[in-house]
């Protein structure tokens, strides 16, 4: 089925990868001014670029998005809470519950919104799933661990109300995109591994054998190295983002390696871990380090992987699939579908 993508339907630029864009780039001056402040204006800085971002991206994917999905949306998740939202997309023609894909979105821990990957949750939803987009508490205002636990109450409201949103609870995949993927990614290992949901204090809402996949797309697994390569990185406002979002995040100006291996699936993650599908730009400093990493490790302790990943010069940047002007995206949202369907089947 055509999901009328082509080369020309839009003419969205590459993403580059927001700490070293973003920041270099946009907001050299202000950046400079508040680095010693944080984790609130520095935060407050870099989500205006990253929503600024995903805002220009959304809007070029728009034109794209297919007619024949419905979106339920705005349901809440959590009592109490307006901000604990959710959408669902489905086929329009769609009867009974469906594959379920739950999408972590990213943003840094400080940003971003369900609505950012919208189009392309609604072109998955049109190859067959049922495709869930939420809102979770950002930090500095939450830290961590809420995103573990906002993404935690949704899954457990899809399965309390799986017959009236149209999921499958059994066959539910965990899916996120940049700091989305590194929640999804320790949801999972909470999921999989009861000895680290004791050690995090999140408790797990559905069954091992009911998660049957995750798809990752370039994310971060281990925090150390993370907020290692951020000190050393040559870039001094590459190196004040990260420190304000690890600041932000887990409300500490220096966490501990302790800390951060709690939060890190790369650390945690067992031979129970779902097959995953792994992917990331050539040219998002995240991919070898990470992507690949994660990948390689993974596959080491024996879980099925599928990776996605580009030629050096292919010129592809952090969050490289939402730019569906271009093939490699097309390809990425292809082969989620027939990654995710093989799984689900």
């Amino acid at each position: 089925m055509s999901d009328g993508i082509g080369d020309g339907a839009l003419r969205g630029r590459s993403s580059a990868w927001p700490w070293a864009v973003g920041i270099a780039g946009g907001v050299a001056g202000a950046a400079w001014l508040v680095r010693e402040l944080a984790p609130g204006p520095g935060a407050r800085v870099i989500r205006e670029l990253f929503d600024r971002d995903a805002a220009r991206t959304a809007a070029e994917a728009e034109s794209l998005r297919p007619s024949d999905v419905v979106v339920v949306e705005g349901v809440q998740y959590r009592k109490g809470d307006e901000g604990a939202l959710l959408d669902v997309h489905r086929p329009a023609t769609a009867e009974g519950p469906l594959p379920t894909i739950v999408w972590v979105h990213g943003g840094g821990f400080v940003s971003g919104s369900r609505h950012d990957v919208s189009v392309f949750c609604s072109l998955l939803a049109r190859r067959g799933f049922a495709v869930v987009s939420l809102d979770y508490r950002l930090a500095p205002r939450a830290a961590y661990p809420a995103p573990v636990v906002d993404v935690t109450a949704a899954l457990a409201h899809l399965v309390a109300n799986a017959d009236q949103l149209g999921v499958d609870p059994h066959r539910l995949v965990l899916a996120g995109d940049s700091a989305g993927a590194q929640v999804a990614s320790q949801i999972a290992t909470i999921v999989t591994s009861p000895e680290y949901a004791a050690l995090v204090g999140v408790a797990p809402v559905v069954a091992p054998e009911s998660l049957r996949a995750v798809v990752l797309f370039c994310g971060f697994y281990d925090l150390a190295e993370f907020a290692e390569r951020g000190r050393v990185a040559p870039i001094r406002f590459l190196r004040w983002g990260v420190g304000t979002i690890l600041h932000a995040y887990t409300g500490v100006r220096s966490p501990s390696r302790e800390q951060l291996d709690l939060m890190s699936a790369a650390v945690h993650a067992t031979a129970a871990f779902p097959p995953t599908f792994v992917s990331g730009g050539d040219d998002d400093p995240l991919t070898d380090v990470h992507s690949r990493t994660f990948a390689a490790h993974l596959a080491g302790l024996g879980v099925p992987v599928t990776t996605l990943f580009f030629p050096e010069g292919t010129g592809l940047g952090h969050e490289y699939q939402r730019d569906l002007s271009r093939e490699e995206a097309r390809r990425a949202l292809d082969e989620v579908a027939a990654f995710v369907a093989a799984r689900t089947a």
